[in-house]
């Protein structure tokens, strides 16, 4: 007796070499990936932003991004399960990471708490029992997760993209939070540039660690540039300057050069 495919029920061939069962996959594949960029053009899904997954099946935050982590602490001889059980993950801190989500309704911030830093792991990974835990709801519908919170009040979404769901936005790091001090401190390490360059610095990523944030610099408080750009009233022609002294001996500042023998690039 030949071999009996279990997917068409024909004899002859198996499973594994129906070529039937091989073109559902190839439209099942070809449909996935035509309702993705559907989603990509209704919703805005980027992928030049950063991004976490949102895995049910995980039970903690993990993240291979060090910058990203606040209130980091080191871990030794600490190794996270995978799902195969054979598998381990080395972890070598924990932290907590608030990133900036690029939600359909605008920038939402959320704050991770007791993520696990894994910079072996591929991607980044919202536990969906944690966010459980906190009180939030999520539901599915249309290629697109929501969460709210407890009262049902919208939070933010993450959108289906090749049977993954995805959080799309960037971090809020800690060298990002400026003060109006810090922002000034990188107006001058940048050798004073104007405040509409830095922003556009920010938008394309061009400098590590300058993120997407609504920088906001106090122009006026750039001593340097203030003196650099200063100009002096020119005087009248004809101007006779008079110095009045207040009492007997006083020291008297004058300019008595001139006139120039050379013509000045105005010709005076």
């Amino acid at each position: 007796m030949g071999p009996f495919c279990d997917f068409c029920s024909r004899k002859g061939h198996d499973a594994s070499k129906c070529y039937k069962k091989r073109n559902k996959e190839k439209k099942q594949a070809f449909a996935s990936e035509t309702s993705f960029c559907g989603t990509n053009q209704a919703f805005g899904v980027s992928t030049d932003w950063d991004q976490f997954l949102i895995d049910t099946g995980a039970t903690s935050h993990f993240c291979y991004e060090r910058d990203w982590f606040k209130n980091f602490k080191e871990l030794t001889t600490t190794k996270a399960l995978l799902a195969d059980k054979k598998s381990t993950c080395e972890v070598k801190g924990i932290g907590d990471v608030d990133f900036i989500v690029k939600d359909i309704k605008g920038n939402v911030k959320i704050t991770l708490k007791d993520v696990f830093y894994t910079p072996n792991m591929r991607r980044n990974l919202i536990s969906g029992a944690r966010m459980d835990l906190a009180g939030l709801k999520i539901t599915w519908s249309n290629n697109v997760m929501r969460i709210c919170h407890s009262n049902n009040k919208y939070f933010f979404s993450a959108f289906r993209q090749d049977m993954l769901y995805i959080v799309s936005g960037y971090p809020l790091l800690d060298s990002v939070m400026y003060t109006s001090e810090d922002l000034n401190l990188i107006h001058k390490r940048l050798c004073h540039a104007n405040i509409p360059i830095i922003k556009d610095m920010c938008k394309n990523k061009s400098v590590k660690g300058l993120e997407k944030i609504n920088i906001k610099i106090d122009n006026e408080s750039c001593i340097a540039c203030n003196v650099g750009k200063a100009t002096r009233t020119s005087l009248k022609k004809n101007y006779v300057y008079k110095r009045v002294t207040k009492s007997v001996l006083d020291k008297v500042h004058m300019d008595i050069w001139g006139p120039a023998p050379v013509n000045s690039f105005g010709g005076k």
